[in-house]
């Protein structure tokens, strides 16, 4: 079953299955199987055309998922970078971004990349 563009398995339990959608993690999962009275523990096959419709639709009225989230963290790190804050530095630079030691770890970060 496909939502969102994204292929549910079909014998996994619907709490499960919804996790495999980028940016619905298990209590997001949790709170939208409550929201529909959906039981967790449904299988995705058990599912009728109608609550997979109804599903879709509250997931994309309710929620930034897959795309739209990951434009939206793109648009993030490029307004960092364009208003030259330190975090936004560390990314142009390719350096660790929250405060870690950079001096004896993040050797794969730091690392000049070969194209």
């Amino acid at each position: 079953m496909h939502i969102l563009g994204v292929f549910l398995p079909l014998e996994d339990s619907v709490f499960i299955a919804l996790q495999k959608i980028f940016g619905i993690g298990s209590s997001r999962a949790k709170k939208i199987c409550c929201a529909l009275l959906i039981t967790s523990f449904c299988k995705v096959k058990k599912l009728n055309r109608n609550q997979s419709i109804l599903l879709s639709q509250y997931i994309e009225n309710n929620y930034y998922v897959d795309i739209d989230l990951q434009n939206q963290i793109k648009a993030n790190f490029k307004h960092l970078v364009k208003i030259s804050s330190y975090r936004g530095i560390r990314h142009t630079l390719k350096l660790p971004v929250r405060g870690q030691r950079t001096h004896t770890n993040a050797k794969t970060k730091k690392s000049i990349k070969y194209i």
